[in-house]
């Protein structure tokens, strides 16, 4: 009888649990659709709405597809940058000078921006195998050079979707909406 109650007692919150987890982060295929320049001049649009702001409008930036931790415009210039130490000579003109520690600074540049991330919040249709998505934020991905290695694809920052319309005009909203659609 008291097993029966417990597991009674932990169904509620299995079934609470995953009806709140309806969330999917998909890559997409914007930068095919809206084509390299288009893609570019967005891309830097998000990235400057982010951090300087645009016309006197900002967004928020978020660390991760959760959106509850915002990422200050300071952190997020130096996100994406990355150090690597090298041992140069002491004397460029003399190759038997000593050998000293150099540090090399990549600093991220909007033009880096690989792709978007997005993250959708999924409803279940009443028929099998239907579903629809609604987009929630955006993130910018970029190739993480850690010391000179290439660690893979990794998202910058994510902004609310929403948020978008206070920086991209209607006609670039739209467009970048059409291209975010599978």
């Amino acid at each position: 009888m008291k097993k029966t109650i417990l597991l009674l007692a932990t169904v509620p919150l299995f079934v609470l649990s995953f009806a709140q987890n309806n969330k999917s982060t998909v890559l997409s295929n914007a930068r095919e659709k809206l084509g390299e320049q288009k893609f570019i001049r967005i891309s830097k649009m998000i990235y400057a709405g982010a951090t300087t702001g645009i016309n006197g409008k900002k967004i928020s930036a978020y660390q991760n597809d959760m959106l509850t931790t915002l990422i200050t415009p300071e952190d997020l210039l130096k996100k994406g940058s990355s150090e690597m130490t090298v041992q140069t000579n002491s004397d460029r003109n003399d190759p038997n000078s000593p050998l000293i520690d150099t540090v090399i600074r990549n600093d991220f540049r909007p033009d880096d921006v690989l792709g978007y991330r997005l993250v959708q919040n999924i409803t279940k249709s009443t028929e099998p195998m239907k579903y629809s998505a609604e987009m929630v934020a955006i993130s910018l991905t970029f190739d993480l050079m850690v010391s000179g290695i290439n660690v893979g694809e990794k998202d910058l920052f994510y902004v609310k979707f929403d948020d978008l319309k206070t920086i991209l005009d209607e006609k670039t909203f739209n467009e970048l909406v059409d291209a975010c659609i599978p």
